[in-house]
Parts: structure tokens; C-alpha cells; sequence
């Protein structure tokens, strides 16, 4: 596999590694549109226009985006981000051979995950994986 290099460490990223998008994707895309439609009495398509409208304001270049406390905040939505992030807890879909291949690993590796997503998001993600055999992980966004 590695033949002449030592390695010691394997860090993964979370999504659309370890586990699909999916539940991400419908967090930002569906949720949170869901959340101001019925928070300030608008339609869905209205709110859609509005929220996504905020995120090109915001930009993938500033930190606030990928912050979900932020986008709560702004839309005055009422929820803490563990809250909110916990109503998609059931759309995170693990891989199929990711148990196995995590349990294989870590006999041989120290294994880590370094993500840009929010500590929030990756607490849930680790919570459905069940692995507990991470030596460190990372959010870009958090820490």
C-alpha cells in the first residue's frame, strides 16, 4: 500500500468520504429555508429566495458561512445550532464499508478527522458512526 513511506496517521474527511452529503445538503438547502418559511410566515419559495440570497451575500470565502449559530441568529429562528443540526440527524448516511474499514485502520494507524464542517455537524456525524476510535478531530470552522 504505502511500500518506503512510514505512515502513521490517516485523517479523513467527513463528507462525502465517511458519510454521504445528503444530510448537509439538507440542512442548508431545505431546513433552514423550511425553518424561516414557518418562523416569518412566508412561503417556501419566498423564504428559499431569501435565505439563499443571504448565503451568496455572506460568501464561501467568509467563516460565517459555513457557521449554522450564525444563519440562526440572522433569521431569527430561535434554535441553538445542536438543536437545529440534530432535526437531520436521521438523513446521515454512513457508507456501507466504512465500520469495517475504520475497525481495520485504526489496529495499524492512528486515525483522525479534519473537517469544514462545524463542530455541531461533525458531533452528530460521529454519533451515528459510532466509532470512537478517532485519535483527534478537527473542525476548520470551530477550532
Amino acid at each position: 500500500m504505502c511500500r518506503g513511506f512510514n505512515v502513521k496517521v490517516i485523517s479523513f474527511d467527513l463528507t462525502g468520504t465517511l458519510v454521504s452529503n445528503d444530510y448537509v445538503d439538507y440542512f442548508w438547502l431545505e431546513l433552514i429555508p423550511k425553518l424561516y418559511a414557518e418562523k416569518h410566515g412566508v412561503s417556501l419559495d419566498e423564504a428559499k429566495r431569501i435565505v439563499y440570497s443571504s448565503y451568496d451575500e455572506v460568501g464561501s470565502g467568509d467563516i460565517r458561512w459555513y457557521i449554522p449559530q450564525y444563519w440562526l441568529e440572522k433569521f431569527g429562528l430561535g434554535l441553538s445550532a445542536k438543536d437545529a443540526i440534530s432535526m437531520v440527524k436521521d438523513r446521515v448516511y454512513v457508507y456501507d464499508d466504512v465500520l469495517d474499514t475504520l475497525n481495520r485502520l485504526a489496529c495499524r494507524y492512528g486515525l483522525v478527522v479534519s473537517s469544514n464542517l462545524s463542530k455541531e455537524f461533525i458531533d452528530v456525524v460521529l454519533d451515528v458512526l459510532g466509532f470512537k476510535g478517532f485519535k483527534a478531530v478537527f473542525s476548520c470552522v470551530s477550532d
